[in-house]
Order: C-alpha cells, then sequence, then structure tokens
C-alpha cells in the first residue's frame, strides 16, 4: 500500500498536464483504495497472525518508503484531504527557503502546528 501510496506522489509530480495528472492520480487512487479495502477484509477475518502480520507489513512499508524524506509530517487521524494539504504546506515551505545577501540559508517554514488545513477544523496533534 505504501509503494502505490508513494509511486502516487512521484507520477504525479512529474506530469505537467492537468487531466493526464488528473488520470493518473484517479488511477493510483483506486489502487490505493482497493488495497486498502482488501487489507481491511484480511484484518475482519479476526485471525491474530493474519491481524499482526497486515499492520507489521504496513508499518515495514511506511518506514521503508518514507526512510529518505526529509520533513515527514504526520497528522494523527487526518483525513486524506488534510493530508494533502499539509503536504502542500510542506512544498510551500521548501519553495520560500531562500539565500540571503551574505550566503547563508534561510529557512521560512509554515508551522503546521498552529497553521491548520481549510479542511481540517482543528489541528489533530
Amino acid at each position: 500500500l505504501e509503494a502505490v501510496i508513494h509511486a502516487r506522489r512521484a507520477v504525479v509530480s512529474m506530469v505537467n498536464d492537468k487531466y493526464k495528472r488528473l488520470a493518473a492520480s484517479t488511477l493510483f487512487y483506486g489502487l490505493q483504495l482497493t488495497m486498502g479495502y482488501m487489507l481491511m477484509l484480511v484484518i475482519m477475518t479476526y485471525s491474530g497472525p493474519l491481524f499482526l502480520c497486515t499492520v507489521l507489513g504496513l508499518m515495514t512499508g511506511h518506514f521503508m518508503f518514507n526512510l529518505n524524506t526529509k520533513n515527514l509530517v504526520v497528522a494523527e487521524g487526518s483525513t486524506p484531504c488534510c493530508q494533502n494539504e499539509l503536504g502542500q504546506q510542506e512544498k510551500a515551505a521548501e519553495q520560500e527557503k531562500h539565500v540571503d545577501e551574505t550566503n547563508h540559508i534561510s529557512d521560512q517554514f509554515v508551522d503546521v502546528k498552529t497553521s491548520v488545513p481549510s479542511c481540517c477544523g482543528t489541528p489533530a496533534f
């Protein structure tokens, strides 16, 4: 599941055409939902070993695919909408970095704890 999420982010960010980007995102989203519901069905068998394997597999995938992520922002219990907006805020913060006249890098960033995405209502931390 994490591989699909990672691939979705990578592919969608490379596509320039609006409609092709939307089509690619939609296909990956459908695959992500399908896999998520299949995992839910595995969990609903109420088999302890299958439950543990599923959770450990998701944790391992999350660790491996986010290993090289510099600024991992995770809003606990947030909706996909909030996750998307937090990701957009993180990208905006990266773009706001600039070099001043003494060639020292000055970081301007969005404080995620005080800047709540518009669809979320309240911070989840």
